[in-house]
């Protein structure tokens, strides 16, 4: 071992199936977590304190740790799901191959992209709140204007399904992993990958 290589820090443990999604809580205090045992976990980095489980794929009230509110409308599974930067929207994906963006205040789609021809697994939005972006099992990344409602971008970036999508904080950077086991990252709006 080098002594610059990556060492374990901590494991969590507490759900019982497979871990599938993951993601630092903007505080860096705490890791958020998705399993297929159905609950959302929340970890906070000291020991000390405890985890937090929410049973179920509901929209909750973190301050209260209470159920808010359901969104309806996807046909099958959903796979993925994310808030806008404002946390006025939201935006969802899944097996109906379907991207849908949700206004959480009157609790209803708004939009919905039915362009995959795969399952969507995962979907971000730009941090500054006026695009989403989506991937899938059809190997393709795209990115929609929620502003004018058109497809912006269409990516075959990867041989493989695209597992995960991320936005680096600054707008610049879209970061995929995929089951072709490569790592890509596209750089600016009209890059090429």
């Amino acid at each position: 071992m080098q002594p610059d290589d990556p060492t374990l820090e901590r494991s969590f443990r507490g759900h019982k199936d497979a871990v599938t999604s993951v993601c630092f809580n903007n505080n860096m205090k705490q890791l958020i977590s998705g399993s297929l045992d159905g609950c959302v976990m929340i970890w906070n980095f000291k020991p000390q304190l405890r985890a937090y489980r929410f049973a179920g794929h509901k929209v909750w009230a973190l301050p209260t740790q209470r159920f808010a509110f359901t969104l309806s409308g996807h046909q099958n599974w959903v796979r993925s799901c994310a808030a806008s930067p404002d946390c006025r929207l939201a935006v969802s994906g899944g097996d109906d191959r379907c991207v849908k963006v949700w206004d959480l205040g009157s609790k209803k789609c708004i939009r919905s992209y039915d362009d995959h021809t795969g399952c969507v697994n995962t979907v971000a939005f730009h941090p500054d709140g006026t695009c989403v972006a989506s991937a899938g099992t059809d190997n393709t990344i795209k990115l929609w204007d929620i502003r004018t409602n058109q497809l912006l971008q269409h990516y075959k970036a990867h041989t493989g399904a695209v597992t995960h999508l991320t936005f680096h904080p600054s707008g610049n950077f879209l970061l995929t992993t995929s089951l072709d086991a490569t790592l890509k990252a596209g750089v600016g709006a009209a890059s090429r990958w």
